[in-house]
């Protein structure tokens, strides 16, 4: 911190530029010299009153940007696990979908001769596989999109 401290210098100074400018001689115990010191010093008591005015006030600001960013943290995680279970409802409505349409296609070849009634076998298996697979990708998703 830089203090404005006037000493003897800055007097004989001040006396010396007073005299060249105006052509008045003054002494060190002129009233206007005291003066001069008393307004340093009520200066420098409000300097410091604003030093502290600024801390606080920058206290204040660190504060607030610090609660800015908790709160867009939050909206961030809030619209992240939204858009997590909106991507699982999407999943699981598009695998029910085509676990449907396969069981109907199924149905349709169990109802066309006995002759496919092995491939009418194999297909209830590939979905129940898929139906499996569906369920076990589903629970991948949703553990790694909670992890």
């Amino acid at each position: 911190m830089v203090t404005a401290d006037i000493n003897s210098k800055d007097i004989d100074r001040l006396i010396a530029v007073v005299a060249e400018r105006h052509k008045v001689i003054l002494d060190k115990s002129d009233p206007i010299l005291v003066t001069t010191t008393i307004n340093e010093l009520i200066l420098k008591k409000y300097l410091a009153q604003s030093r502290l005015e600024v801390q606080n006030l920058q206290k204040n600001l660190d504060a607030l940007y610090a609660d800015q960013e908790n709160q867009i943290k939050a909206n961030i995680r809030t619209l992240i696990k939204s858009s997590q279970q909106s991507m699982k409802d999407s999943f699981v409505e598009a695998s029910e979908e085509f676990i449907q349409t396969l069981i109907k296609q199924t149905v349709l070849l169990s109802e066309n001769s006995e002759a496919t009634q092995k491939a009418i076998r194999f297909n209830r298996n590939l979905t129940f596989l898929f139906a499996v697979s569906s369920l076990a990708s589903l629970c991948t998703i949703l553990m790694l999109a909670t992890a």
